[in-house]
């Protein structure tokens, strides 16, 4: 499965039960428990989406559960109180 269809998959109103737990998911256990319904890359992707909303909360607090980035592209994001202010 390539990248853009991993990410489009999330999109997906049956992945939004995924992209909770996948928040949750921070020992093996409960990444396993994934496993059982969810491609690995699909888990992965959902993982590095709850962790880039979790970090999207500082910069776009009003925003940040509907963001679709890694953590990356969270990190290097101007936040919204910066953009306004420059514009």
């Amino acid at each position: 499965m390539r990248t853009i269809d991993t990410w489009s998959e999330l999109l997906e109103p049956r992945c939004a039960a995924l992209i909770e737990q996948a928040a949750d998911a921070h020992d093996v256990a409960s990444i396993e428990r994934l496993r059982r319904d969810w491609l690995p890359q699909v888990i992965a992707a959902a993982i590095n989406l709850a962790a880039a909303r979790h970090k999207a909360r500082i910069k776009f607090p009003d925003r940040a559960d509907t963001l679709v980035a890694d953590v990356e592209g969270v990190e290097q994001a101007t936040s919204s109180m910066v953009a306004n202010h420059k514009a």
